[in-house]
């Protein structure tokens, strides 16, 4: 059951909050009315110019907006990247008010709050699944899963290699994604007899998640005809088959933001977050068989020209 219900939330979160492919183009124009993260707060605001800059987090080019927030004075104008603009839509201003709402809260004295001054919070839509009440919203299970420092140390190569250097990984990949979790689950199994069917279903829904989010958060630019190719050579392959250690920890540095949006409740999270943070310790262990820079081999200059 656990499985199950793990598959759907971090899935349906995947999709709620990455629908678009890494290849994506503009989403907004230049004057479009949107609304924008500001910190934690959503404000109203419009587009004033629009082009690719260099993401902070990925080191890869992206859509960027200039943006300038309604009675706001010019000062305030900045560049933000996609992910924190949205839509203005009625269901958007919803959770702009929520947001509102609940950094309001935070402020009121508990007398205050018994008196009643408290605001009614706002009721969903039937069929809005994405709303959330104030009280969701304040209570949301905080998500983080510390990267050991040598697997950090492994990812700044790793890209340095594939966006600097031009190479890519030989694919497919040996261990490949799926013999790693095969492998770690079998060793924590042993350990921990009594975990075995719980151990099973989070790793399966490790590889499950992973298979969501290879085409469209895990890569990077300059990799994309290389997966487009596969893809196109066997459409029912499963990039867990394909893909190593690598592109399994670009997934670990992307799953808390993700799961940070999903109902999964604080005990089955804490299970979800332990199991990850002792995978990270067995790839550490084992990073000298799982991921090595020969891994790596230059790209052609037509491959090149294709990805640039």
């Amino acid at each position: 059951f656990f499985f199950f219900f793990f598959f759907w939330v971090v899935s349906s979160s995947f999709h709620r909050h990455h629908p678009m492919s890494a290849a994506k183009k503009f989403q907004f124009a230049p004057d479009e009315r949107v609304l924008c993260f500001h910190g934690r707060m959503i404000y109203e605001a419009k587009v004033k110019e629009a082009k690719m800059k260099k993401c902070e987090e990925t080191g890869e080019e992206a859509p960027h907006y200039l943006i300038h927030y309604s009675n706001w004075g010019n000062r305030w104008d900045e560049w933000a990247p996609e992910s924190r603009v949205l839509r203005l839509t009625e269901a958007n201003l919803q959770r702009k008010d929520v947001l509102s709402r609940a950094k309001n809260a935070k402020k009121q004295t508990p007398i205050s709050r018994k008196r009643g001054t408290e605001k009614q919070q706002p009721k969903r839509k039937r069929g809005d699944k994405e709303l959330e009440t104030e009280d969701e919203f304040l209570g949301r299970v905080e998500v983080r899963i510390p990267m050991p420092d040598e697997l950090k140390q492994r990812l700044v190569e790793d890209w340095d290699l594939i966006v600097q250097n031009h190479k890519l990984l030989k694919l497919p990949r040996g261990p490949t994604i799926r013999s790693i979790l095969s492998d770690y689950a079998a060793q924590a199994k042993s350990k921990v007899p009594k975990n075995e069917q719980l151990i099973s279903e989070i790793c399966a829904g490790f590889q499950t998640y992973f298979e969501e989010a290879i085409g469209t958060v895990l890569l990077y630019r300059f990799e994309r005809p290389q997966y487009e190719e596969l893809k196109k050579e066997d459409k029912t392959r499963h990039m867990a088959d394909v893909y190593g250690a690598e592109h399994l920890l670009r997934l670990f540095v992307k799953l808390p933001a993700l799961l940070v949006h999903t109902r999964i409740d604080e005990r089955n999270m804490a299970l979800v977050v332990s199991t990850a943070q002792d995978l990270l310790q067995y790839i550490k262990k084992n990073l000298h068989v799982l991921s090595s820079p020969t891994h790596y081999q230059d790209a052609s200059p037509e491959y090149i020209k294709k990805a640039t």
